[in-house]
């Protein structure tokens, strides 16, 4: 346990100086750097970054702090708050930390800056919904709003808790929505939720409506999960049984998936049960036959390994070229 939790300290320092010392990397870090330094003379709008985020924003140039003092002030806080999760649901931690920089979680937030936030939050308080402890981890969704106002979907996290999807079911309901998908039946879908949001939200409508989707591509590793969640999905609940929860927390994943192969917003939102692939990943690991798991484990390794330089070289997330800043 001791030697883990060396590895997982050095694994936490190292992501965290590459993310944290980063100059002009990930696709949205110079727009923060606008909003940081302009923050001492931006008024709060509703329509702007949200109310907590500015006064965040405020506070570190207040002290004097550099724009790079704040991204590493949010590495260390993002990158800790996954670490407590792993730590706080009893999953392999090393397993899930490698998971976490490979599935390209890890690389998002070098973009999604105050999504990323909201979301570490989010993961670092799950243990609260296994525990049925509701109303905290409802009260952490309300603070998480006030850096970015999305989270509120969060919320239904409670609901899969609660709830069980017959896998079955479900691939029932997907096979369906990749039918329906380019149907007005979906538009319409849509637009009729957005007669249930408070005014704020409408800002979203144009924009999932006028947005192109994401490539199909970016279904074929989530699809391969899917169909061996589904094979072994009784096995699944034998080896933890709270995969139950966190298998509902997938199928939400996918299924914002589906629908933002037409409305790219959902993508972003998929991002709050993308967290999902953290908790399943290592069980499917177990799934295998002790004298097998040198063999999967070393395949995973290169599968994802594979994937995620994959990624990374073809553009995803915005983190090459590569520069470091270490004037604080």
């Amino acid at each position: 346990m001791k030697f883990q939790n060396v590895i997982l300290f050095l694994v936490f320092l190292i992501i965290t100086i590459v993310e944290g010392f980063r100059y002009q990397v990930g696709t949205d870090t110079r727009m923060y750097e606008v909003i940081y330094n302009n923050s001492l003379n931006t008024q709060y709008s509703s329509t702007f970054v949200e109310i907590g985020y500015l006064y965040l924003n405020k506070s570190f140039l207040m002290m004097g702090l550099s724009f790079q003092m704040f991204l590493l002030a949010t590495a260390v806080f993002i990158n800790y708050n996954f670490i407590k999760g792993f730590v706080k649901l009893k999953l392999d931690s090393v397993s899930a930390l490698f998971f976490y920089i490979t599935t390209g979680i890890y690389f998002s937030t070098f973009n999604t800056l105050r999504q990323a936030i909201a979301i570490s939050i989010i993961f670092s308080s799950l243990y609260l919904v296994i525990e049925k402890k509701y109303i905290k981890f409802t009260s952490l969704v309300f603070v998480s709003f006030f850096v970015h106002r999305s989270v509120f979907v969060a919320l239904i996290i409670i609901l899969l808790s609660r709830i069980t999807i017959n896998p079955l079911v479900f691939s029932f309901l997907i096979t369906s929505l990749f039918v329906i998908i380019n149907s007005s039946i979906i538009d319409e879908l849509i637009l009729w939720s957005f007669n249930y949001l408070p005014i704020k939200y409408s800002m979203y409508m144009d924009e999932i409506l006028e947005d192109g989707g994401v490539k199909l591509f970016n279904l074929i590793l989530p699809t391969l999960i899917l169909i061996i969640i589904i094979i072994g999905y009784k096995r699944f609940i034998k080896i933890n049984e709270n995969n139950k929860f966190f298998i509902n927390l997938y199928f939400m994943y996918y299924f914002c998936l589906i629908i933002s192969t037409k409305f790219l917003l959902f993508y972003r939102i998929s991002s709050y049960f993308e967290i999902s692939l953290l908790l399943i990943l290592p069980s499917i690991v177990q799934l295998f036959k002790i004298k097998d798991r040198v063999i999967i484990d070393v395949l995973i390794v290169v599968i994802f390994v594979t994937y995620i330089l994959g990624k990374i070289i073809l553009g995803h997330y915005g983190v090459l070229p590569y520069n470091v800043n270490f004037n604080l």
